[in-house]
């Protein structure tokens, strides 16, 4: 509960002093990011499935 609270009051200022009080600023910024992310795990890979098995 008490993240919910903090993120609220920061938010709502940064919104307002960064984004002009334009909520859906911030909701595009989310999405983009999401989608940069999706795009970003497509890059990594993953080295368990690629890596050899080494000789005990």
């Amino acid at each position: 509960m008490l993240p919910q609270i903090l993120a609220a009051v920061a938010l709502g200022k940064l919104v307002a002093s960064l984004l002009g009080g334009a909520a859906m600023k911030a909701v595009l910024a989310g999405a983009i990011s999401m989608a940069v992310a999706s795009v970003a795990t497509l890059i990594v890979s993953d080295e368990a499935q690629t890596a050899t098995p080494r000789e005990p």
